[in-house]
């Protein structure tokens, strides 16, 4: 079943995060998930590759984010993280461990900022 989520996610770079159980997220102390709102609801892709031996799953999902604050920014410009997604349905879920996080590029735009995540993951998102 192929999931359809909210027009908002869940943020912080996977060196910040201390364990993962379940949907709750342990951060380093004084850390928080920061929330970011989008322009159109999120849509998770996926398709495996051949890798030799070893096939892989290439995950990407891109997000048009309403203006982020210069702080935000800097923070995730190139850098890994752990996102989390709440599903139209009130599900939440968690994409990126600390192991194999997420990879995001954030582009500026004059009426907003694009969030391009990508993962190579041994396993499927959806089972």
């Amino acid at each position: 079943m192929k999931r359809t989520f909210a027009n908002y996610f869940k943020i912080t770079p996977a060196s910040n995060v201390t364990s993962i159980s379940g949907d709750n997220i342990m951060l380093d102390p004084a850390q928080e998930l920061d929330l970011i709102l989008t322009e159109n609801n999120l849509e998770l892709k996926e398709e495996q590759k051949e890798a030799g031996a070893n096939d892989y799953f290439f995950q990407s999902c891109r997000a048009v984010a309403l203006p982020v604050t210069p702080e935000i920014r800097e923070k995730y410009r190139n850098t890994r993280v752990v996102v989390q997604y709440n599903t139209t349905r009130g599900e939440i879920f968690t994409w990126g461990t600390r192991e194999i996080p997420v990879r995001v590029k954030l582009d500026s735009k004059l009426d907003g900022d694009e969030f391009l995540f990508t993962r190579k993951s041994p396993t499927p998102i959806y089972i």
